[in-house]
């Protein structure tokens, strides 16, 4: 970067604020880190090599300190538009030190009773803001996205096919359908809890990005005409390229029909929980038998807080609890967990095929979310990270009001985004501006082509080479963007708005975007 474009960094104990020096052509520290354009790894094999018998003390942990800040991810920048989240909040900041420094276990409740109490009360909370308010809703803290929707579908598995749980799966039998645009990490769920990739139906994708409903009931008839059990239809709340809301209402309807668990991806949007303005992108959410959550996107909460909030805790017990009595010493579930034995040796010799899971005997003798103090009950992890308490106290500083207002900024800045792209002939804005939520994709517009309003025909090769360029010189300068293929069409600039994007940050990012484009001639 141009030495009169640099800016002095002032410390602040939540983020850096920026001092414009005079002559400074745009108000952004560097959001990049020396290794995004150092690819030399020699500071940190010698920290490697510090790591002796005898130690080096504070001394040696300063030094560590100072190399891994100067190598990582500034996201508290103004420059930092790549990912789906921002700086943490000050108040969580200060959770994740008091929630280190408690540093009890989650897993079971005499080993951290008030933690306990805390994540199964924000849990509910936060389910019936998604629409899942029955008297079993209520869900759990898990260790990212990814995580969450691997869960749901290891319930789904062992609650739609009970002898699953003992038995396995029978390979070619069960159906997961998802969108094209679905995130990877349900793909990779089904691989690991034994479904294999043969299960998984991508569904095509419309023109904005949500899925194709009509295909997708046609995929689900044609799946069952094959002898397969639909298992699970997974819909997504704000995808990873675009933000997209897929039709939640119109899927969960076809879930129901097909008898299939219903899972909705919210792990970005459903943020949009808290704001009175946006909360009718989750229509539908209701209709969901599970859902993912995360805070730590673009709520602001520290790295990880995510959840699997759920409309029913009892299929979680369900699904996951085994005889553990070294460690689950909860005597209520206990009692309700020997009702359920015999019965579950029973019921579960057979698949539960066309019959109404959602309602089986077996939830009757399952304890009630009030009556489950081992958490670790719900789950496949053990130890467990008390993360729910960032959310909480997050919660607790801010009120709802204020973090629904930071969603609707966030989303507003994007939109502003989006216009300033769809003023300028040099980019070619995918999507329509009113449907844009917390993202904006485009492409740089072919000099031959940006004479004229329409859209510029859409060559892959050149898409993908003017994206890749002007990445490159605009991560140089310190900006973190990134880039994503969209459909057949090439790989496009993707800027990912967060609480902390002005609209003054965004507009200075096109204007150098443009010139950039410009003095390269493409």
């Amino acid at each position: 970067m141009a030495a009169n474009r640099r800016v002095k960094i002032v410390k602040s104990t939540t983020f850096q604020k920026l001092s414009i020096p005079e002559g400074a052509s745009r108000p952004i520290d560097r959001a990049s880190s020396k290794s995004e354009t150092d690819d030399s790894t020699q500071d940190f094999e010698r920290l490697v090599e510090h790591l002796s018998d005898e130690g080096s003390g504070q001394k040696g942990f300063e030094n560590a300190v100072r190399i891994l800040s100067e190598h990582s991810i500034n996201n508290s920048s103004p420059g930092f538009l790549g990912k789906l989240v921002s700086a943490p909040s000050p108040p969580g900041v200060a959770a994740d030190l008091f929630i280190s420094l408690l540093n009890n276990n989650g897993h079971v409740w005499r080993a951290s009773p008030a933690l306990t109490s805390i994540e199964k009360g924000i849990s509910v909370e936060l389910a019936r803001m998604f629409g899942l308010d029955g008297i079993h809703a209520g869900g759990i803290s898990v260790p990212g996205g990814a995580a969450g929707n691997m869960l749901a579908l290891t319930v789904a598995r062992n609650i739609i096919s009970p002898d699953s749980k003992r038995h396995g799966v029978v390979p070619g039998k069960y159906a997961i359908f998802v969108s094209d645009a679905a995130h990877y990490s349900v793909s990779n769920a089904a691989q690991i809890v034994g479904l294999g990739q043969d299960s998984v139906f991508k569904i095509p994708t419309l023109a904005d990005e949500t899925m194709d409903v009509n295909l997708l009931e046609t995929a689900v008839n044609s799946a069952v005409e094959q002898g397969r059990v639909p298992l699970f239809i997974n819909a997504t709340a704000g995808n990873t390229v675009n933000g997209a809301f897929d039709t939640l209402d119109r899927i969960g309807k076809i879930a129901r029909k097909a008898n299939a668990w219903f899972h909705v991806d919210a792990c970005w949007g459903g943020a949009v929980a808290f704001s009175e303005n946006l909360r009718h992108l989750l229509k539908g959410s209701e209709q969901a038998d599970s859902i993912a959550f995360n805070p730590h996107k673009m709520l602001g909460v520290p790295l990880v807080c995510a959840f699997l909030l759920t409309r029913d805790v009892r299929h979680l017990w369900l699904a996951n609890k085994l005889d553990a009595g070294y460690l689950f010493h909860d005597r209520n579930a206990q009692n309700d967990a020997s009702s359920v034995t015999a019965q579950d040796k029973s019921d579960a010799s057979s698949d539960s095929d066309g019959i109404d899971w959602r309602n089986s005997k077996l939830l009757d003798g399952a304890p009630s979310f009030d009556k489950i103090r081992d958490l670790a009950s719900l789950t496949v992890q053990c130890s467990r990270r008390s993360d729910a308490t960032k959310m909480f106290l997050h919660w607790i500083y801010y009120g709802r009001s204020v973090i629904g207002n930071e969603v609707e900024r966030t989303a507003d800045v994007a939109q502003y985004l989006a216009r300033l792209v769809q003023r300028h002939l040099q980019f070619d804005l995918i999507g329509d501006v009113e449907k844009v939520f917390a993202q904006v994709c485009f492409y740089w517009r072919p000099k031959a082509k940006a004479h004229t309003q329409t859209t510029s025909v859409r060559n892959p090769d050149i898409n993908s080479r003017n994206t890749h360029v002007l990445y490159e010189r605009m991560t140089d300068e310190g900006w973190r963007i990134d880039y994503a293929p969209y459909k057949s069409h090439g790989d496009c600039i993707r800027i990912a708005c967060n609480r902390l994007t002005t609209k003054d940050e965004v507009e200075a990012f096109i204007i150098r975007l443009k010139d950039q484009g410009e003095s390269l001639g493409l």
